[in-house]
């Protein structure tokens, strides 16, 4: 499917930055963040519930119309987030300058339920992402790149993608999904109206920059070759039975969550494809990445802005591939109970999860990014196919039609 970028431009945030806040400085926890823009990809019908058909004139007409609102709003909300309009100064502060975020209108050649009835992955990655390949990769090169990007992608039907990141030096993911609820609720009513998130600027204060902190590697785990990504999608159903598995042994594991289920079972499915593929163990990491506006103490608003996310390690070794599903959500646990207790002292914690909801919203779809030769293993691989589904389409009812890491309570 052919993708054309049809225009480019900046769009300005609708009134400008104070003078004393055109300096916004990264924080200690912005700067273990790499150079790169995280996407979240949203998917729009030209209408829904009904099957009249519209002329390509009202379609146009339609989507035009649609294209203005999403700029004007998209400049109003940019007032309140006015960091995404500007550009990097240096690696350790972003001028706020009100050039404008990036924003790019694209035309696919095919209709959207085309599309979405055997989703390429790849075009998600690379055609809908307003961020080119070598720019993903470019290099140390820091000073000028823009915080904000976006890409509306308009299907022969009228329908819409809108691709929009951050760059993560500057935010996560939980402050890009309050921008896009930001700017969603400014679309949803009248321009204008105060319907906007105000975010929390305080990440710098209460976390100082350090001029000599660079972004974390996990060199030692990392690999080079052909990579691929597939969907696998657990329903309602499957969860339950994952979490009954989790609970029948004779361990005092109690009331698992959603995410600690997913994440074991496809470790475990994993570290096996591993084996079988090399003929021995060798040690995985299983890493989390937590919200941690909620887990410290004082909470923090989860609109403030900024990087406030950790990762909680599990190291598997010693044989564990061999280990049950409750034995891998006990060191799913016990990392996030590590990471809590140094935020909040010995006090006990619950667990806050992060997850990618199915369009029901009681399932989960991962996205799997693997060697090709090792994840053609785990699309043969019958315990995990036991429980999810392989690249459904998501126009089924238990699929989704939005991707990335959003706190559940926000969507």
């Amino acid at each position: 499917m052919d993708v054309e970028i049809i225009s480019k431009e900046f769009i300005k945030p609708s009134s400008p930055t104070p003078l004393h806040l055109k300096t916004y400085k990264l924080s200690l926890l912005d700067q273990l963040h790499d150079h790169c823009y995280p996407p979240v990809s949203l998917y729009y019908p030209l209408k829904q519930d009904t099957e009249l058909s519209i002329s390509s004139t009202d379609i146009d007409q339609i989507v035009s119309k649609r294209l203005q609102l999403l700029k004007q709003s998209l400049s109003e909300t940019l007032s309140s987030f006015y960091p995404l309009a500007g550009k990097m100064k240096d690696k350790l502060s972003v001028d706020c300058n009100d050039e404008g975020i990036y924003f790019a209108e694209a035309r696919a050649k095919c209709t959207l339920n085309e599309f979405l009835n055997r989703p390429d992955l790849s075009l998600v990655i690379f055609k809908f992402h307003p961020v080119v390949g070598n720019e993903q990769r470019q290099s140390k090169e820091i000073a000028g790149a823009h915080v904000g990007k976006i890409q509306v992608t308009r299907f022969s039907c009228g329908g819409l993608v809108i691709c929009a990141c951050i760059l993560h030096m500057v935010a996560d993911g939980v402050t890009l999904g309050s921008f896009l609820m930001s700017w969603a609720a400014r679309a949803g009513k009248n321009i204008g109206e105060d319907t906007s998130i105000c975010p929390n600027y305080e990440i710098s204060s209460l976390f100082p920059q350090n001029d000599h902190t660079y972004p974390r590697e996990a060199t030692a785990f990392s690999k080079s070759g052909k990579f691929v990504v597939r969907r696998f999608v657990f329903d309602a159903q499957a969860i339950a039975n994952l979490k009954a598995k989790a609970t029948t042994s004779s361990t005092s594991l109690q009331n698992p969550s959603r995410v600690e289920v997913v994440t074991a079972l496809i470790s475990k499915r994993i570290m096996a494809a591993f084996k079988a593929k090399s003929g021995s163990y060798k040690p995985n990491l299983l890493t989390r990445v937590l919200n941690l506006r909620p887990l410290v103490r004082p909470p923090l608003s989860e609109n403030s802005f900024g990087n406030f996310v950790w990762n909680a390690d599990a190291l598997c070794k010693d044989h564990d591939d061999e280990v049950e599903l409750d034995g891998l959500v006990w060191k799913l646990r016990e990392s996030f109970t590590k990471v809590v207790k140094r935020l909040q002292g010995d006090g006990e914690g619950s667990l806050i999860s992060l997850c990618e909801d199915t369009r029901s919203g009681d399932g989960i779809e991962a996205w799997l990014h693997l060697l090709e030769e090792d994840l053609a293993l785990l699309e043969l691989d019958r315990e995990l196919l036991g429980f999810a589904s392989l690249d459904p389409t998501p126009l089924g009812k238990c699929s989704s039609i939005s991707h990335n890491v959003i706190p559940q309570s926000k969507l």
